[in-house]
């Protein structure tokens, strides 16, 4: 969770929560800040504004990501060249059949 993400650019966790993740070494550091002192406004504003930044940043990359992905794969498609008339085969893995058995259809 702490590693970033290669279509977002960060890491999950602080694209979810807007900061990076407390690791072991956070965990025994002082409390020395009081509950009021957290819930402040202007942290809950800087804290929302954080999260905002990394959505906006991890949407950039992702349409990056799928430009570069759409890219690679479409320069080994080719256009389709078919007029209407034209006879072409057509995979019949995906149509819905009334018979009980395939082998049985038209």
């Amino acid at each position: 969770m702490t590693l970033p993400h290669s279509s977002i650019g960060m890491a999950p966790y602080r694209l979810k929560f807007g900061m990076d993740p407390r690791t072991s070494w956070d965990w025994n550091s002082p409390k020395s800040i009081t509950p009021t002192e957290k819930l402040n406004r202007a942290d809950a504003l800087a804290v929302a504004t954080r999260m905002h930044k990394a959505w906006e940043i991890a949407k950039a990359n992702m349409e990056k990501a799928q430009e570069t992905m759409a890219k690679s794969v479409n320069q080994h498609r080719r256009k389709i060249d078919w007029k209407v008339g034209d006879r072409v085969y057509l995979s019949a893995k995906n149509l819905k059949e009334d018979r009980p058995s395939r082998k049985l259809s038209d």
